[in-house]
């Protein structure tokens, strides 16, 4: 079993830097012939996740994040709420691409309440 975080499969860099939907599905029909995926995908909204996010890092990092975003080409993303839209998006995208593997989409929820409902989607996949 591996265990990553929100960075493998890549969905999200991969379209950034161009890749068409259609070659990420191919670039993740390939992986999943390696390994057999099971995503655990924590939702939430990010309107309410980017402040809770900025509140407990370092001054600024709202704006350095935004402003990562936005270097996107095509991103339209210059503040607060065009971010939360762009990883609207994202999000959209990356449920999309990985509807045909082992797919839990999580809702915000207390750490404990997510904690058992993980461990159960993981026992039952071993």
């Amino acid at each position: 079993m591996v265990v990553t975080d929100a960075l493998f499969p890549y969905v999200p860099s991969l379209a950034g830097l161009g890749h068409s939907p259609e070659s990420i599905a191919d670039f993740l029909e390939s992986l999943a012939s390696i390994v057999r995926p099971v995503v655990l995908y924590l939702d939430g909204d990010p309107l309410v996740a980017l402040p809770r996010a900025a509140a407990r890092e370092d001054p600024g990092w709202l704006d350095w994040y935004v402003g990562k975003l936005a270097a996107v080409p095509g991103s339209g993303v210059h503040d607060l709420p065009t971010a939360a839209a762009y990883l609207a998006a994202e999000r959209d995208l990356i449920l999309r691409l990985l509807s045909s593997w082992d797919l839990h989409v999580l809702p915000p929820g207390p750490p404990h309440g997510l904690l058992l409902t993980a461990a159960k989607i993981v026992t039952s996949a071993l």
